[in-house]
């Protein structure tokens, strides 16, 4: 198990620079980096090459989880069964530093952006005990970081830095820095950068953010993480080493990601900026502990400001956004949080999108956004939410739901958390007399529409006489297979994979229900069908039949 102090100069991890990192890794290229952060609402609960991703990483490098759907301020309940999923993925990876965004994300369902919490000292023991709460779950200290925003809440009754320096002392928990939001805060609202960095508990911090940025207008800077950092912002973090010792830092770079040569310059650039200051030890209480406290149940007047700000979000021509809020950062809002979710669900869908067209599928999307309530934290899982949507929505074509199942079932089986214990299965098995073993990550479909035909130029217009049976499983290389079945061979795997039955006795089944007039037939039949199905890696072996 690596240290509890990381060190030195990182960066976040991004699915984009996993190959390269892998390819460059012990080289010269990057011996800079020190540790990687990861966000554990995309990795929890995933397998497949995903996880074996993810272990690659943990067994060569120090890692620091950053969660982002915890919404530590928002108006429901704390989410504890969450909570409890972060606790187990961070024990599991023996991942000893978790820290969250002093925001929220949740009106009731999650928004899965950042959203600002109006500064008030009623907010600020809320916020403080919902910290201690998630310290007394995880069984661990905390870092919270300051985050960047684009409204400032009319309510308000303190600036920023008082508000933040208020939740650390009550919450007792270390201050994840973020250079860049203290610049893009400063600009957006006209404070000085350098109090602010003067202000802050240094001893709390654990390391920090440093990153690139949007400039929309000389007021008014979007957080994006898809620029280089610019000079002032490398001036404050040198600033922040000179005023509170060397604290280990990392790049985030999210979207426009060049090559890694290009990103290593930067965080190269960390490692040369720190050498010269000493190192900030941190809190001297990190790793403990905190006892939980009863949480207030009441509504506050603060909460009714989120709940309005975030109803505007959802849907701007029917809720009015809040009183004395300039429309144009609130546009900020409105766009960036539906352009998000919209880009988590469309990759999911692509025929859809383009058997809908551009205006219907947007039109859907933003119905989706607008009415329903997601319950899940995960990402991963945003198009999942998106298929529960489509039960309900209105004036569908007839074969969506089918053809967006048919779609999304390959994201479930390519990062589904299941696997074999291979040294319980006979790989030569004979098929017909042990139990055939299939491939944990697989699913057997029946559709009343040919889904693996439609496209924008096929439309079905009525559902089939008969449906048709597709099979889709995970094989051994990690890729996710299609295959179309007949209904025989449909209805032997549905009974294999009931298990504990050999490969005869299933077939013996199926001349039972057919009232075949040549069992002997079906049975030499289905031989050769199980046969390439081992072939095709569908079946792994076989396993002893169990008593009954």
């Amino acid at each position: 198990m690596h240290s509890n102090n990381i060190k030195g100069a990182g960066l976040g991890l991004k699915r984009e620079l996993i190959p390269q990192l892998q390819a460059e890794f012990g080289k010269d290229l990057t011996a800079s980096i020190d540790f990687l952060e990861i966000a554990p609402e995309n990795w929890i609960n995933a397998g497949g090459r995903v996880a074996k991703q993810l272990a690659w990483f943990t067994e060569r490098y120090p890692i620091a989880a950053h969660g982002l759907s915890l919404s530590i301020g928002g108006p429901d309940p704390l989410n504890q069964v969450f909570l409890q999923q972060v606790k187990t993925f961070l024990e599991r990876h023996q991942i000893p530093l978790y820290t969250e965004h002093l925001s929220y994300c949740s009106d009731g369902g999650y928004l899965y952006d950042l959203l600002p919490i109006p500064f008030t000292e009623e907010a600020v023991h809320y916020v403080a005990k919902r910290i201690r709460q998630t310290q007394d779950i995880l069984q661990r200290r905390i870092a919270v970081e300051n985050t960047s925003f684009y409204v400032a809440a009319p309510i308000s009754e303190m600036d920023e830095l008082t508000f933040l320096c208020a939740v650390l002392q009550e919450a007792d928990c270390d201050l994840h820095l973020d250079i860049n939001n203290i610049y893009v805060n400063s600009v957006n609202f006209g404070f000085d950068p350098h109090t602010f960095l003067r202000g802050l508990p240094g001893e709390r911090i654990v390391y920090a953010h440093i990153a690139g940025h949007d400039q929309e207008a000389p007021d008014l800077i979007i957080d994006t993480h898809g620029q280089d950092v610019i000079d002032p912002v490398w001036a404050l973090l040198k600033e922040a080493y000179q005023l509170h010792g060397t604290f280990p830092t990392l790049l985030e770079r999210d979207i426009n990601i060049p090559p890694l040569p290009e990103i290593m310059r930067e965080v190269n650039s960390i490692a040369k900026l720190q050498a010269p200051y000493r190192i900030n030890q941190g809190s001297a209480n990190q790793g403990a502990t905190k006892s939980s406290r009863n949480m207030k149940t009441a509504l506050p007047s603060f909460q009714q400001y989120q709940l309005q700000f975030t109803g505007h979000i959802r849907n701007p021509e029917v809720n009015p956004r809040p009183a004395k809020v300039p429309a144009k950062r609130m546009r900020v809002y409105t766009e960036t949080v539906f352009n998000n979710l919209e880009s988590s669900v469309s990759p999911c869908f692509p025929v859809a999108k383009k058997v809908l067209g551009a205006r219907a599928w947007q039109k859907l999307i933003r119905g989706f956004f607008s009415h329903h309530q997601c319950h899940s934290p995960l990402f991963r899982q945003i198009p999942e939410e998106f298929l529960r949507y489509l039960e309900s929505a209105p004036n569908l074509p007839l074969y969506l739901k089918s053809l967006a199942h048919y779609e999304w079932i390959e994201l479930a089986l390519a990062v589904a958390d299941v696997s074999i214990d291979m040294a319980t299965v006979d790989a030569e098995g004979d098929l017909l007399q042990g139990s055939p073993l299939l491939a944990p990550a697989l699913a057997l479909l029946s559709y009343d529409y040919p889904v693996q035909l439609i496209s924008p130029r096929f439309k079905p217009k009525a559902p089939l006489k008969e449906p048709v049976h597709l099979l889709v499983y995970r094989d051994a290389k990690d890729d996710v297979q299609f295959v179309e079945i007949n209904q025989l061979t449909a209805r032997l795997l549905t009974i294999l994979q009931a298990g504990n039955v050999t490969g005869q006795q299933a077939l013996e089944k199926i001349a039972i229900e057919t009232a075949h007039s040549d069992p002997a037939a079906i049975i030499q039949f289905g031989r050769t069908i199980l046969s390439d199905l081992k072939v095709q890696g569908v079946i792994l072996g076989t396993l002893a039949i169990s008593p009954n």
